[in-house]
């Protein structure tokens, strides 16, 4: 199946975001329900989320406040463009892609209650080539992650498609899932149980992310997956 991923905008400073009170599952329950689609997620800052709020790295005018995906068996351009349309009159700004996912890590079902999926947005730096960043990213990158840190789940989403123009030339999304206690514990985040084991993990992880990204165009977020039903 082909997937969409589409980043949802709210224009807002950070401090006036919460408490959030955008009824996104609705809206986008009612956007999307003329497509077929094989399959669809949206997530939001609703609940807890707001204590992860230092997790946030957004260097832009507008704060992402959502992401919808789909699945498409196949689709048809005009209802994709409609649909995008119809996004940008309730979202201030809407970004969408078509990535090549790949699923590397899933142990266990993400309860939106239990768990929140941080998304980051990511780029190369200038002094590396795509294929260097994509060799660290894919295959050295996402294991040193697994191993620092409490993720559960971990998807490589490498941006095959760009359809937005505003914004830098970003090549994949991340998506990792984390237990909810790792909103506001450091130690549970990175998997530590003592501050020497947290120290290390985090200098491993700033070590392997200085090898390739661009940290002036990076944009992190951690959402709550809702519940569908």
């Amino acid at each position: 199946m082909q997937k969409f991923i589409f980043v949802l905008f709210q224009k807002s400073r950070l401090e006036n975001l919460y408490p959030f009170s955008t009824n996104t599952l609705s809206i986008a329950k009612d956007l999307i329900s003329d497509l077929k689609v094989g399959r669809f997620q949206i997530n939001d800052i609703s609940g807890a989320i707001e204590k992860g709020s230092h997790h946030r790295q957004v260097n832009h005018s507008f704060q992402p406040i959502g992401v919808l995906t789909l699945w498409f068996e196949s689709f048809n351009n005009i209802e994709l463009k409609n649909l995008i349309t119809n996004l940008q009159k309730v979202f201030d700004d809407v970004w969408y892609f078509a990535v090549d996912e790949k699923v590397v890590l899933n142990n266990k079902a993400i309860d939106g209650e239990n768990s929140f999926t941080q998304y980051a947005l990511i780029s190369k730096h200038a002094n590396i080539s795509k294929t260097t960043f994509f060799d660290h990213w894919q295959d050295v990158h996402t294991e040193i992650a697994i191993n620092t840190q409490s993720t559960f789940s971990y998807i490589q989403n490498t941006i095959t498609q760009d359809f937005s123009q505003d914004h830098a030339p970003f090549l994949a999304i991340v998506e990792e899932s984390f237990p909810i206690a790792a909103l506001e514990d450091p130690a549970i985040f990175y998997n530590a149980d003592s501050q020497e084991v947290l120290e290390k993990n985090i200098a491993r992880m700033m070590e392997s992310c200085q090898k390739f990204l661009n940290f002036e165009e990076i944009i992190v977020f951690p959402t709550k997956q809702l519940n569908l039903l």
